[in-house]
């Protein structure tokens, strides 16, 4: 069901908030604050709105970025304030960067472009996830279309507030904020008013999901390139560090704070499984020796160096083995295992520090230099995270189509940026099968969710290449 709020900040001065609640305002969003200072009638508005029961389903933030270092500063500057505002772990709090940021870059030197917002945006929002919040990102169409890399931000699967005063919104969003002229009893002056069109239904694109396993693997594939010459190996690192303090606590992990110049091998491997939701599920370290200690502990160690792995263990290795007998050495290194060529006998692996990057290593089973594995206890599905970004499409089926192309592949998602529905595709040319509905890609491009006639599955193709039949 649709709901109506509204978002402020001081600009609106006193508000009478039970005014507004009886006006019919469900939620409101709230300014938690800028660069890094608190919006003056934040905790204000936070008190106010809770006394009069209206909901605060999230904060965003203003922030004003001229060096990368800066975005986690104003990021763990905003978990502060929400903090102290006693705002709850669902709250999503939004990154907002205005049109002044560009102007107040430019006029400092900074020229901010989409290869910079899209990564510093990431790195704000991925750090509001690592400390346990919902992150989000406000932003309007022509920011859509040319300030972020959508492909990148809608395959984090951040909350997605558009300001679209056009009607209904030309992309897909979860809150929509529909006019900045808004009358609301309570409040003196003009203020923005939203729409929150609900959730993603809890029922997934089952066909599509991806194992938890699989998940891991992507985090870390993602990551491929990220190197200390590029810089990027610093994001995986803080990903680590922001988790830290939980690991001390849940995992028994050693209170060390890795610096961007130490060797990040086992961060990396902890970083995946953080990244990925599955923290409780790993030893998480960033020592090898220690790594294996927690396993241990654990009952996920496993000294057999012929093991065969399944995707997402690690594999630890003793570059001082001699090849003879059981390797008992300590261990130097780790990567996560990709996957397996059993007619090979060998594993594809990804690790972090290999070379100063992240890189792939084929590595032959029961070969030289493996110390053991850490087999992780994990066996379920999670859904993609494009997928519960925007509302779930529909499954009634609205019409019948037939392929056009020779080969069209089926997506997780809409968008050519997501993955290929593991499960079944491509479909051939003149394959039958039944729309249900339709949904825009982050690039404009229109894609229909689509049910296969024989299985019954569902997935996304694009919709240039499938006809109407009449």
């Amino acid at each position: 069901m649709t709901k109506k709020g509204m978002d402020v900040s001081y600009h609106q001065g006193t508000i009478d908030f039970k005014k507004a609640k009886k006006d019919g305002i469900d939620f409101v969003i709230l300014r938690e604050g800028y660069r890094k200072t608190i919006d003056k009638k934040f905790l204000e508005y936070v008190s106010g709105a809770k006394a009069a029961g209206i909901e605060i389903p999230g904060v965003y933030h203003f922030f004003y970025p001229l060096k990368e270092s800066d975005v986690l500063l104003e990021a763990k500057s905003c978990i502060e304030n929400v903090e102290k505002a006693g705002l709850g772990k669902d709250t999503i709090i939004f990154a907002d960067l205005e049109y002044d940021t560009f102007t107040d870059a430019k006029e400092k030197g900074v020229t901010l472009r989409k290869s910079i917002t899209t990564p510093w945006t990431i790195i704000f929002c991925d750090y509001v996830e690592s400390q346990g919040y919902r992150a989000g990102v406000y932003l309007n169409q022509d920011y859509y279309k040319n300030y972020y890399d959508m492909s990148q931000i809608l395959a984090k699967g951040y909350v997605i507030w558009l300001a679209d005063y056009s009607g209904d919104p030309n992309y897909p969003c979860t809150y929509q904020q529909y006019s900045n002229k808004g009358k609301v009893s309570g409040i003196s002056g003009n203020v923005d008013m939203n729409y929150f069109f609900g959730e993603a239904k809890a029922e997934p694109v089952t066909e599509c999901d991806t194992s938890q396993r699989q998940a891991v693997v992507d985090v870390f594939e993602s990551w491929k390139g990220y190197s200390e010459a590029n810089g990027k190996h610093k994001q995986i690192v803080d990903i680590y560090n922001a988790y830290l303090a939980t690991a001390v606590k849940v995992n028994g992990t050693i209170n060390y704070r890795v610096s961007y110049s130490d060797a990040w091998c086992a961060t990396a491997m902890s970083a995946a499984y953080i990244k990925a939701g599955l923290a409780d599920a790993f030893p998480i370290e960033c020592s090898c020796p220690r790594m294996i200690e927690l396993a241990k502990k654990a009952g996920t160690w496993v000294e057999d160096d012929a093991y065969v792995p399944d995707p997402a263990d690690a594999v630890l290795y003793d570059w001082g083995d001699s090849g003879k007998g059981d390797n008992a050495g300590t261990p130097d290194h780790v990567g996560m295992v990709v996957s397996i060529d059993k007619s090979a006998g060998a594993m594809l692996v990804i690790e972090g520090n290999k070379n100063d990057a992240v890189e792939y290593r084929t590595l032959q089973i029961n070969g030289r230099y493996i110390r053991g594995f850490i087999h992780t206890i994990i066996s379920g599905t999670v859904a993609s995270k494009t997928e519960t970004s925007a509302s779930a499409p529909s499954k009634d089926v609205r019409w019948k189509g037939k392929v056009t192309a020779s080969r069209l592949n089926v997506r997780t998602w809409a968008g050519t940026e997501n993955d290929k529905c593991r499960t079944f595709g491509p479909l051939d040319k003149g394959t039958e099968v039944y729309i249900c509905d339709e949904i825009y890609a982050a690039d404009g491009s229109l894609w229909y969710y689509i049910k296969t006639m024989d299985s019954g599955k569902y997935g996304f193709c694009h919709s240039a290449f499938i006809r109407k039949e009449v």
